[in-house]
């Protein structure tokens, strides 16, 4: 009986062919390995993306909002600048640098829907960590240790309708006296009246951590710093604002208890009249008098009603509310701001993943595969929001 085998060649061949097979298999698992890597990945970005946009957009929607109660009452920005474009509080705080605007950086100032809204029964003098409050009908019921609705911890904002105003947080509260913290008291004075109401100061910017990874970064304005979002590499403000001039408001005497008394920005004092500031008689920041009447000190910015851009300049030359020797002094033009642009750019977080620093990656990394990139996502949004809508 004769036994038949493969030669040497056959064998030969077929190695060679089983050896082409398996390489083309490889050739196809190991792109889908890179990619299975990329993909969760992937998802974990644009999640952080939408984190980002989230915190960004809902803070940058409140600003403005103000308080509903006191002859100041409405939206904010007829006494107080909502946003800025600059870090606020007591620690880090650009002003006391003489920092007035950054690209990357945007405080927003909102009152929230609460009932931690009052006025003050009694002036308040510059310097003062006190105040006895005036409790409107609205203030929920007191307790051991709240006084319509604020308790210790609360952030609160005082401020009038002369352009001052001071963040403070409440430290102890009874009856209607309220006692609070603030490096050196109340910046201003205040007469009775002036508003008292919770507040949220929210301070947005890029920090990195330990290790230097960029983080999307909130500060409260007092104590509480925390990152929203890791690996945000790139973040950047732009402002629109009202080219016209605030104006009087015709039909609102200044002498009427309760306003608006203007279309926008602080009212200001009656002719003849003197406040405790650098303006002439009758005048304040937004208004000087001209042939007996109240006109505006802004200038116009463009011929129709069609927002338009303030870039630094014209948000760091004055005039200054309440005025420029003022320690919480800020740019007029900031009252005019109707619409904030972000533009926002997130990276993946494993260096392996992304590639040479250049159009898709800000930071590079270590990654030579193009399997195995997942380039960094940008986003531009714009808001305007609905409390800073005056007179539109």
């Amino acid at each position: 009986m004769k036994h038949q085998g493969f030669s040497l060649v056959e064998m030969l061949i077929a190695t060679a062919i089983l050896t082409v097979l398996v390489a083309g298999v490889f050739d196809i698992v190991n792109p889908m390995r890179g990619t299975f890597q990329a993909q969760p990945e992937t998802s974990d970005l644009q999640q952080r993306l939408r984190v980002a946009v989230d915190a960004l957009s809902s803070s940058i929607r409140a600003a403005g909002a103000g308080s509903l109660v006191g002859a100041n009452r409405g939206p904010l920005a007829r006494s107080v600048p909502a946003v800025l474009p600059y870090r606020i509080g007591e620690t880090n705080s650009d002003p006391a640098v003489g920092v007035w605007y950054r690209p990357d950086v945007i405080t927003l100032v909102s009152t929230p829907l609460t009932g931690a809204q009052a006025t003050l029964r009694e002036a308040s003098a510059q310097g003062a960590t006190s105040a006895t409050l005036s409790l409107p009908p609205s203030c929920p019921p007191a307790t051991a240790t709240s006084a319509c609705g604020f308790s210790p911890g609360t952030r609160a904002l005082i401020y009038d309708g002369t352009g001052a105003w001071d963040a403070i947080t409440v430290t102890t509260a009874s009856g209607d006296t309220l006692e609070f913290s603030r490096p050196g008291g109340l910046t201003f004075a205040y007469a009775a009246g002036a508003v008292v109401t919770e507040a949220v100061i929210r301070s947005f910017s890029l920090k990195p951590d330990a290790l230097g990874v960029p983080q999307l970064s909130q500060y409260d304005g007092f104590r509480s710093e925390f990152p929203v979002v890791d690996n945000v590499v790139s973040l950047a403000f732009e402002y629109f604002g009202e080219p016209r001039p605030p104006v009087r408001l015709a039909l609102a005497p200044l002498d009427q208890p309760v306003g608006p008394w203007t279309t926008y920005g602080p009212s200001p004092p009656p002719m003849g009249v003197d406040r405790d500031d650098s303006w002439p008689m009758g005048e304040n920041c937004v208004f000087q008098v001209a042939g007996g009447d109240h006109v505006p000190r802004l200038a116009p910015l463009g011929p129709g009603a069609t927002l338009v851009p303030l870039g630094a300049g014209a948000l760091t030359d004055g005039p200054w509310c309440p005025d420029a020797g003022s320690p919480a002094a800020y740019d007029a033009d900031l009252l005019r701001i109707r619409r904030i642009r972000v533009r926002l750019r997130v990276q993946v977080a494993s260096a392996a993943l992304r590639g040479a620093t250049g159009a898709l990656f800000l930071r590079g990394g270590r990654s030579t595969s193009a399997e195995r990139f997942v380039p960094d996502q940008d986003i531009e949004f714009d808001i305007a929001p609905p409390n800073m809508a005056l007179g539109r």
